[in-house]
């Protein structure tokens, strides 16, 4: 049964993201959950590329998007098993702090 909370732009966000995970964390991931750690510069391509916080409102570094598309960055990292990854889990946590300055710090660290 399809879903009916996902248009066609979220279609094309889950594509560019699942593109950007089998380039930049697929090839890795084995290694990052043996280590317990993901490489900064990949949170720096992924906030970048509007893949960390898409919520945010923009002066804060996020797209303004819907909480749809943090949805699907969650079913995403789940089918490659990104288990140590949390960035879903990330997210979550900077939507209930104080206010966006901490957010701010994150997306664009």
């Amino acid at each position: 049964m399809p879903r009916k909370i996902f248009k066609e732009e979220h279609q094309m966000f889950r594509d560019s993201f699942r593109k950007f995970l089998d380039k930049e964390v697929v090839p890795f991931i084995e290694k990052w959950e043996y280590e317990g750690i993901v490489p900064k510069s990949v949170w720096k391509k992924m906030g970048e590329n509007g893949f960390l916080c898409p919520w945010l409102e923009e002066k804060y570094g996020g797209s303004n998007a819907g909480y749809e598309y943090s949805v699907v960055i969650s079913e995403e990292l789940s089918y490659i098993a990104a288990n140590g990854s949390h960035a879903a889990d990330d997210d979550q946590i900077l939507e209930r702090k104080d206010g966006f300055r901490e957010a701010h710090q994150f997306v664009s660290a």
